[in-house]
C-alpha cells in the first residue's frame, strides 16, 4: 500500500521516494532502544513520507496503513502517528521513543553519501555551489539555500541533534565524509582559480 502510494503520487526516483522511506525505516529499527520500539520505528519510517504526499489527509492515510498491520495496540498506533507528524520538527524533550528514533533515522538517511545526490534532485534549479559565498551566503537557509552545497553544509549541524547512542555511532563516519566532501569542493575551486572568485568574474 505504501509503495503503491508513492507510485500513484508520482514520487518515484526522487528525493522522497519509497526507497528513502525504506532506508529511514531500516535505520529506525537499527538504532532504536528495544526490540518493540524498533518494530514501531520501522513502521513509522515506512510511513514518514505520508505528509509529503497527502498533506492535510496525512493522519487519515496513516491510520489506513496501520489498519492492516496485525498486533498493533491503539496506543502504539498513536505513538507511530505522533512520530510521523512530528518527525520534521526540532527535538522536544516530550518526544516519545518512536519519535526520537524516527527523527534520528531520518537524519541518518539524510547524512550519508546518497543524500548528496538526493539534495541535487530536491533543488534542481540551484547551482551546485555559490562561487561568491561558497557554503554560507547571507540570505541562504537550510530550507532555502542558494546552492546545493550550502544545503549540504547546513546538514552538518544535525550531528549534534542526534540522541540515540547507535545513531551517533553510525553518523560519525557520514559526517566526516560530508566534511571531507565539502573540503574537496573548496580545494578544487581554489586550484582552478574559482575561489575566491576574481572580481572581474563577479
Amino acid at each position: 500500500m505504501v509503495k503503491n502510494d508513492h507510485s500513484t503520487k508520482g514520487v518515484v526516483g526522487g528525493p522522497h521516494d519509497f526507497y528513502h522511506a525504506l532506508m529511514v525505516a531500516q535505520y529506525g529499527q537499527m538504532i532504536a532502544e528495544g526490540e518493540r520500539v524498533g518494530e514501531l520505528a520501522w513502521l513509522a519510517g515506512l510511513c514518514h513520507n505520508t505528509d509529503y504526499m497527502f498533506g492535510e489527509q496525512t493522519e487519515e492515510r496513516i491510520e489506513q496503513y496501520l489498519e492492516v498491520v496485525p498486533d498493533l495496540s491503539g496506543k502504539e498506533k498513536v505513538l507511530i502517528l505522533e512520530a510521523v507528524l512530528n518527525h520534521s520538527k526540532k527535538n522536544d524533550p516530550a518526544d516519545n521513543p518512536i519519535t526520537v528514533a524516527l527523527k534520528d533515522a531520518d537524519r541518518l538517511a539524510n547524512s550519508g553519501a546518497i543524500h548528496t545526490i538526493r539534495a541535487a534532485q530536491y533543488f534542481p534549479s540551484l547551482p551546485p555551489v555559490d562561487l561568491v559565498f561558497l557554503f554560507c551566503s547571507p540570505t541562504g537557509t537550510f530550507r532555502k539555500p542558494n546552492s546545493v552545497a550550502e544545503h549540504l553544509y547546513y546538514c552538518l549541524e544535525w550531528e549534534g541533534w542526534l540522541r540515540l547512542p547507535k545513531a551517533k555511532e553510525l553518523a560519525a563516519r557520514y559526517f566526516r565524509e560530508r566534511q571531507e566532501f565539502l573540503k574537496n569542493i573548496k580545494d578544487q575551486l581554489r586550484e582552478t582559480g574559482l575561489y575566491p572568485l576574481p572580481a572581474e568574474l563577479l
